[in-house]
């Protein structure tokens, strides 16, 4: 049980926060529509804000795991 505990802990630890800028295309795949530029992982954290690319597509990988999404028209 400790050892799943930890595991647990040190995900939340390695999440990573991508902001949407959609400066390439659509696609959540696509790394340059993110900053930092890199592709949405498991337990990273979505952050839309703003009016680019307002219509998006999931296309990441099936089963990828995002600790979570935030929507603000900032």
């Amino acid at each position: 049980m400790v050892s799943i505990l930890a595991l647990t802990t040190c995900k939340s630890a390695w999440a990573i926060v991508l902001d949407w800028e959609g400066n390439l295309d659509a696609n959540w795949a696509s790394s340059a529509n993110w900053s930092p530029a890199q592709t949405p992982t498991n337990g990273d954290a979505l952050v839309f804000a703003g009016t680019t690319q307002t219509s998006t597509s999931n296309d990441l990988i099936i089963d990828t795991l995002i600790e979570g999404i935030l929507f603000s028209n900032t």
